[in-house]
């Protein structure tokens, strides 16, 4: 691993830490006229995605957060009506999660991502492939430092 200056790594950090803040802005804005959350869109994504096994430990661990933290979020989708929690028949503590009409309709909407789609734009193709690199390089350290085995996402 190369050496690097740590006020260098600082203002970099601080960066990345600036312009991902300044597009979940842009998308939260973006995803208020259709009253939900850029979190919520995640999860109404993730349910969608992922079927059956959308439990809230395994929406957690594609959210990068913790499970009981990702539950409130699901409690809270619960009462908006975005999704309902499934009992398993054979173990009763297992909860899946399902999108209701309501639910699909905030998806549906939350597929435009007109802000996100603006903001990259401003990228060149050669320039977006490089990024693209430089994320999941930096995000693979960070895992492996945390000690994070499993990605909930194709690498």
């Amino acid at each position: 691993m190369t050496n690097i200056n740590t006020d260098e790594a600082y203002d970099l950090w601080v960066l990345l830490a600036q312009a991902r803040d300044a597009l979940y802005k842009a998308r939260q804005r973006e995803l208020a006229k259709y009253n939900i959350s850029p979190r919520q869109s995640a999860v109404l994504f993730i349910i969608q995605t992922i079927g059956d096994n959308a439990t809230a430990a395994v929406i957690a661990r594609y959210l990068f957060r913790e499970t009981h933290t990702t539950y409130e979020l699901l409690l809270r989708m619960e009462k908006e009506n975005l999704i309902k929690g499934i009992r398993n028949r054979d173990n009763k503590k297992r909860v899946s999660y399902k999108l209701t009409p309501k639910g699909l309709k905030a998806l549906d909407d939350s597929l435009k991502r007109e802000s996100v789609n603006e903001i990259i734009s401003s990228l060149t193709k050669e320039d977006r492939a490089q990024l693209k690199s430089y994320l999941k390089k930096l995000r693979d350290r960070a895992l492996s430092l945390l000690a994070t085995k499993e990605l909930p996402f194709p690498a």
